[in-house]
């Protein structure tokens, strides 16, 4: 054996578990010699136990023990999450093709024969211990895709700048509302809001001082709305929030609690601290009307907003 090989066989623990003394020395004297770790155990309860501690990488074990045998410790291995990928090679002196189908039935990889020889348990080991290698290495490439699929995923539904929802993830809010609207009657609202003389601020003090404003205003949205409400960047400097379960009422007096909110904050802008107002118009699902005729109906109470003076609540009718 090579001392690349050698190095990495000391990575790898091997437990074997036999109730004989002779047969784990002779197992023990193939193995150490080539880097593998070697655990024992004498019994399948103390197998568990060993294993629990240390979660080792393959098993070689006796089929004939007292106490639990060795089909009972492999079924009680298998039927653990955390154990159940641990290779177990069974050590037998049967060779009933009955009871190695039992075996492999509840999870065994393989079956030694006693006797044995060192070469066969050489290249049983190495077979295994390499296949276990490839499942774990593939078992983590689909947990890394997953993953990264969850961050596309998540990416494909957010804003970039405030970390809100986007349109299209909003959109989607929307229409499962509106499908749950038509199963149970529970209506929903939207507050569209949008931060007043936005453009006065990015042409005096720049687009960075803008997305500063814009950051800061998502914050208290997200902030000072319930966990199932769902805040989004609607487009430019304009937010709509989807109130689930929420009527005309309630949705009003959230506006004006977020108006309040938002009107008692200073912004840092420049050398100086300013406040930021926005206009906010608010409107409830009436089940007869597209989600676009909805959405239009709040815009409208919110340029309304914006003709009566600006830092106003418009309610639809």
């Amino acid at each position: 054996m090579n001392k690349e090989s050698f190095k990495h066989n000391c990575w790898q623990e091997i437990l074997i578990v036999d109730d004989s003394p002779t047969i784990v020395s002779i197992l023990k004297k193939i193995l150490e010699p080539h880097g593998y770790k070697i655990k024992t155990a004498n019994s399948g309860e103390e197998a568990l136990k060993v294993i629990f501690h240390s979660l080792p990488d393959l098993i070689l074990m006796d089929v004939t023990m007292q106490g639990i045998d060795g089909f009972e410790t492999c079924k009680r291995i298998k039927s653990n999450r955390l154990t159940a990928g641990i290779p177990i090679l069974f050590v037998t002196s049967e060779n009933a093709s009955e009871k190695k189908a039992e075996g492999f039935n509840i999870g065994a990889v393989d079956f030694l024969t006693k006797p044995f020889s060192a070469d066969e348990i050489l290249a049983r080991v190495r077979t295994h211990l390499e296949l276990r290698g490839l499942i774990q290495q593939h078992e983590r490439l689909i947990m890394d895709l997953r993953e990264m699929n969850e961050k596309l995923d998540t990416l494909s539904k957010t804003d970039t700048l405030t970390q809100l929802s986007n349109r299209r993830d909003i959109l989607t809010h929307l229409e499962a509302e509106k499908n749950r609207f038509e199963r149970s009657g529970m209506t929903f609202s939207l507050i569209i809001a949008d931060i007043d003389h936005f453009k006065k601020f990015n042409d005096t003090f720049g687009h960075e001082t803008g997305d500063s404003i814009l950051k800061e205003v998502s914050d208290l949205l997200r902030k000072n709305t319930r966990p199932e409400d769902i805040v989004a960047r609607w487009g430019g400097e304009e937010f709509l929030i989807l109130l689930p379960n929420t009527k005309l009422k309630g949705a009003e007096t959230l506006a004006l609690k977020l108006k309040d909110t938002i009107n008692q904050r200073s912004f840092s802008i420049g050398d100086a601290t300013h406040t930021v107002t926005l206009s906010y118009g608010v409107n409830a699902y009436q089940g007869h009307e597209s989600i676009d005729e909805c959405i239009k109906k709040a815009d409208e109470c919110m340029y309304a907003a914006k003709n009566q003076g600006r830092n106003q609540v418009v309610v639809s009718n």
